[in-house]
């Protein structure tokens, strides 16, 4: 299931160089292994995933572009706990494989870092948007509102409102009483 996920993320993402990279992935790590691995039984695809796995995560971390980030954070929410797979946890698991896959990944991630990647969105522009203002042949209306209240006065008077666009602010010294 991993190289499937992986696999569709590298197409989507990267199609000029998914070919490329599936292909040097297998070959380079393959040989490197075939080279310095122990004397073991050495099968599988796990070095072509953890390849995939690691060129799509530096791929994003190299270009520092946001949406190729949230695809490396995508892979180490899905695929995180591979990162144990390159140390001699485990005996009869080729470690070697891994760890070569991984390599090859991130140096093929740090060479196609040039490429242009398929399906980036645009940056999205936000505008100011204009306030719309009254038309120009209605005269501006204030509401005034004066509150007056004696200590000796159980409830505060109503308030008493002025619309007349003459009416003094709210905070002259007049008395309104």
């Amino acid at each position: 299931f991993p190289i499937l996920v992986l696999g569709w993320c590298l197409v989507y993402f990267y199609p000029k160089v998914a070919g490329r990279v599936v292909l040097a992935t297998w070959f380079i790590a393959g040989v490197w292994v075939w080279i310095s691995a122990r004397p073991n039984y050495h099968i599988g695809a796990s070095g072509v995933i953890y390849g995939l796995a690691a060129f799509l995560f530096f791929s994003g971390v190299f270009r520092k572009q946001r949406s190729l980030m949230a695809i490396s954070l995508f892979v180490v929410f899905l695929y995180g706990g591979m990162a144990w797979g390159v140390f001699p946890i485990l005996p009869r698991v080729s470690w070697e494989s891994h760890l070569w896959g991984a390599i090859v990944g991130v140096i093929l991630a740090w060479m196609y870092r040039g490429v242009a990647p398929a399906h980036v969105p645009e940056p999205i522009v936000l505008e100011d948007e204009e306030d719309e203002e009254a038309p120009p042949s209605a005269p501006p209306r204030r509401l005034h509102v004066i509150y007056h209240y004696d200590p000796g006065d159980e409830a505060p008077e109503h308030p008493r409102t002025d619309l007349a666009s003459d009416a003094e602010p709210w905070w002259s010294d007049h008395d309104h009483t």
